[in-house]
């Protein structure tokens, strides 16, 4: 009887807690496009961009950044990214979305192994910059993210090739796009 009584009680609490999640819409997971829209109004950015670069919009989560001469070495993507279990990030500070990001792309051949920290930059301490050679080994990747929020932003400047002569040539624009762009998180 005292069994019986204990499977009751406990098939009753068990159905109590199932029934208070389905009431409070807990037990629905969102999809990553309704993450995606009940975040896309809820930051802004803007970039003050030095003379002979252009912005390309590409969606409210993606721009890119291009300057006028050597678009084919160089170029720049600024991404906004949602730590949201949705996505597989909810939780994560920006030391474990970095990895996360970093894991991301090695699918796409990148030799994550060869990820440092890179301070061959001078950029505000609210950004943390990475170094990563590319898939073909020819040309660099600099990551540059920060956090805020529920969300990190991250500069991805490639270099196609010759790494050392565009960085030279474009380390001061770079320091300034980086510095000069204006995250608003409501």
């Amino acid at each position: 009887m005292k069994q019986q009584r204990k499977r009751v009680w406990g098939s009753w609490i068990i159905g109590t807690v199932v029934l208070i999640l389905l009431m409070s819409g807990i037990s629905k997971a969102e999809t990553p496009q309704e993450v995606a829209a009940r975040y896309q109004n809820t930051f802004d950015y803007s970039f003050d961009l030095p003379e002979g670069w252009q912005l390309v919009p590409v969606n409210k989560f993606l721009a890119r950044l291009d300057p006028d001469t050597d678009k084919s070495m160089v170029g720049v993507t600024f991404t906004a990214d949602i730590l949201n279990d949705a996505f597989g990030t909810g939780g994560f500070d920006l030391e474990a979305y970095r990895k996360h990001m970093f894991q991301r792309i090695s699918s796409l051949g990148y030799p994550v192994s060869s990820a440092a920290p890179f301070d061959g930059l001078q950029v505000g301490k609210e950004w943390s910059a990475w170094s990563m050679k590319r898939p073909d080994g020819k040309g660099r990747e600099l990551f540059i993210f920060t956090r805020k929020g529920d969300l990190v932003f991250y500069h991805d400047v490639v270099f196609i090739a010759d790494f050392d002569r565009y960085f030279k040539k474009y380390k001061g624009q770079i320091e300034t796009i980086v510095n000069q762009t204006q995250i608003d998180v409501k």
